[in-house]
Parts: C-alpha cells; sequence; structure tokens
C-alpha cells in the first residue's frame, strides 16, 4: 500500500516537497504525515483542518508498506486553531512535530497561539526573520529534541531536512482551490 501511495505522490502533482517527504522518512520509523494540500483523490482523499468542516480525516503514513487512515471530529464551535492543538497534544511529547502554513503571517499566529497553549513546550516559528544562520540553528535544535514542534510557512519549508525521526507533519491551511472533502476507506 505505501508504494502505491508513493506512486500517487508522484503522479498527481502533490510536488516535490511532499514526495521528498515520504522518501526521507527513516525506514522502520512510524511517521504521522496529516496533510490539507494532498491531491491524492482517487486513493486517500483529501486531509484539512477547516473550520467550515465538522470531520477532520487524518493520514498516518508509517513503514514497512502500509497505511493507516482514522477521522478526528471537530467540537461544535471549534475553530482550526483548537482541532490542531487537540490533534497534536498526544504528539508533543515526541518532540517531532512540524506544521505548515501557506502564509507566514498565519504561521506566526499559529506559533504563538500553540505557544500559549501548552507552556512547556518549545515551540519554534521557522521565519525569514530569523535568518538563515538562525534557521539552521532552529532546525539543528528541533532535531536535537530542544524543540517539541517547530511551525513554518510552506515557502520556508523547501530547505527543511526530514531526516530525523519526524513523528507528525501538518499542512495546516488547505489550498482556496478545494472546496469538497472525499471520505478515506481504510487501506
Amino acid at each position: 500500500m505505501f508504494d502505491e501511495v508513493w506512486s500517487l505522490l508522484g503522479d498527481t502533482g502533490v510536488g516535490f516537497h511532499c514526495r521528498t517527504l515520504c522518501q526521507n522518512i527513516p525506514p522502520g520509523t512510524g511517521a504521522r504525515i496529516v496533510t490539507s494540500t494532498s491531491r491524492i483523490l482517487p486513493a486517500m482523499g483529501r486531509f484539512c483542518l477547516r473550520d467550515s468542516d465538522t470531520r477532520i480525516d487524518i493520514t498516518a503514513m508509517e513503514r514497512p508498506r502500509h497505511v493507516v487512515v482514522s477521522s478526528f471530529e471537530m467540537q461544535e464551535g471549534e475553530q482550526r486553531l483548537d482541532t490542531l492543538a487537540r490533534l497534536i497534544a498526544p504528539m508533543l511529547s515526541q518532540k517531532k512535530t512540524i506544521i505548515f502554513t501557506n502564509r507566514l503571517d498565519e504561521a506566526g499566529a499559529v506559533q504563538e497561539s500553540l505557544s500559549a497553549r501548552f507552556p512547556g513546550c518549545a515551540i519554534g516559528l521557522l521565519a525569514k526573520s530569523i535568518g538563515t544562520h538562525n534557521r539552521e540553528i532552529l532546525l539543528d535544535a528541533f532535531q536535537g529534541g530542544q524543540y517539541h514542534a517547530v511551525v513554518t510557512c510552506r515557502l520556508f519549508y523547501a530547505g527543511v531536512d526530514l531526516n530525523s525521526e519526524i513523528q507528525c507533519v501538518v499542512f495546516y491551511t488547505p489550498p482556496p482551490t478545494i472546496t469538497t472533502p472525499s471520505r478515506v476507506a481504510s487501506g
């Protein structure tokens, strides 16, 4: 099943970075990938955190060669940030979560919100304002376990090395062109 998903990643325009992400997950490491930008409609549907949707589908891709799909229900009146906090809370102790947003200002807002919600957790912000040198320092500190999570804009993830044991990758904002969620069957 993993090979099937891997093939779909290359053929559906999901993009170079998602493919690189999957290729860089170390063999034998279970890694959760939650994506709102997926265009893998035939096999896996779309996974997103949206205010207007009441159901959030999550895919957990683990090696060797299987995919586990589950659902995450938004509570009535719950905002996307609340759902994100609920989703990643159990994973923060593993110190290997990356959250991507579409816009830099949104990344800052997500980082501030999560830092306020989880005061005992170090949540970093990878942004242009920190500079190239500090970016490397932050990424090294993250991979060394000094940060529980890193939030960044999708523009900045091209150079993010995902060779460490990443437990959770969240693409927080769905693209505006996708409007209809798909149902996903367990594989």
